[in-house]
């Protein structure tokens, strides 16, 4: 589920549902009628989601696309099952639960994932699921690096406020309005608008820096779409951090169960579905053997910090890999970055299979 607005999940989700419980005559205005009940396992509470979360969000064009897919999945699914599901179920508007999106109930497999976009992406993580598991309310690269973190913050700081200085009164907002910082010059302080305004001396700020705080979002912004010019403020702190963080999630891998939970196995297979593949991800049993094979660095792309991990079977050569990725996915220095794994090439050494 991770990975995709809230829109175009609803869109591809129920559209893949239908393809299995529709009547064949979808109607956004009629979902009662688009549907047939007896294919759900809780008729009631599914079309009420349905009519809860895609009514609002509905994409004609993508909803049609994704029937096609659907379909065409829903028969290679039978065939390769050799069955159809009893019955099904959606997850609805939770990010928190099972792979599947899509649920099926009486079937040898547990349902469907699908992702609208891009590689395959596997699951947004916390990064304590990486072993980093910072100090609560501590930014993950502080609790490995506070000085050089602190530092970075300290110059990017600095450089909005003086900007801001040059521009008295005047909003400014590098990415989003909704984000900004104000010089006022009668008081000779500044307004940081975030969830909640804040107004403070530039001491004050500047002394702020040990801990993220929403009204901090507008500082993000400004080093992220400026980082070409400042990429050397965080230098240091990527150096340090990087050395450390390797070390620590190599550790982790190195964890019974800990690869099958990175890379979604469950109990049940499952299928996953993009709008070019449909993959059969065997359970977990099959990844019991599987193994770190490397873990690399990769160069930051941004804020972002990256390393690529090599996974494969015990006794084999072959390897899929993964990237990892710890980013700030909603709001560099508003909250803690997370972890997300995604691009996962060549599958097949990790036992999934290439239904189409």
């Amino acid at each position: 589920m991770g990975g995709q607005s809230s829109g175009v999940r609803f869109n591809t989700e129920i559209a893949v549902l239908y393809a299995f419980a529709g009547t064949g005559s979808f109607d956004i205005n009629s979902i009662e009628n688009s549907f047939d009940p007896a294919k759900l396992a809780d008729p009631d509470k599914t079309l009420r989601e349905i009519k809860r979360f895609l009514v609002p969000s509905y994409d004609e064009k993508l909803f049609s696309s994704w029937m096609k897919i659907g379909n065409t999945y829903k028969s290679r699914i039978i065939k390769h099952s050799g069955q159809e599901p009893k019955k099904l179920a959606w997850v609805g508007g939770s990010n928190i639960g099972p792979v599947a999106d899509v649920e099926f109930l009486g079937h040898p497999t547990s349902g469907i994932s699908i992702k609208d976009s891009g590689g395959i992406t596997l699951s947004n993580l916390t990064p304590k699921a990486l072993g980093i598991d910072p100090e609560k309310g501590v930014d993950v690269f502080a609790n490995y690096a506070r000085e050089e973190f602190n530092d970075m913050k300290a110059k990017i700081f600095t450089d909005l406020l003086e900007l801001a200085k040059q521009n008295p009164n005047k909003p400014i907002a590098p990415l989003k309005p909704k984000y900004s910082i104000t010089y006022n010059s009668d008081s000779n302080d500044f307004t940081c608008v975030g969830k909640k305004p804040v107004t403070a001396s530039q001491e004050k700020i500047l002394s702020s820096v040990d801990k993220n705080a929403h009204w901090q979002r507008v500082f993000g912004d400004f080093f992220q779409s400026t980082y070409k010019e400042r990429k050397e403020y965080a230098a240091p702190l990527y150096k340090k951090v990087a050395l450390i963080l390797e070390k620590v999630i190599e550790a982790k891998m190195a964890e019974d169960g800990a690869i099958s939970r990175i890379l979604k196995f469950e109990d049940k297979p499952y299928y996953y579905a993009n709008p070019k593949k449909l993959f059969y991800v065997p359970s977990q049993e099959s990844a019991s053997d599987l193994r770190l094979k490397s873990l690399k660095y990769a160069m930051p792309e941004g804020t972002s910090q990256k390393f690529l991990a090599d996974i494969g079977h015990k006794d084999s050569d072959d390897y899929a890999t993964i990237d990892i990725y710890i980013r700030y996915a909603n709001g560099m220095f508003e909250t803690n970055p997370t972890v997300r794994v995604q691009s996962l090439r060549n599958p097949q050494y990790l036992a999934w299979e290439e239904i189409i």
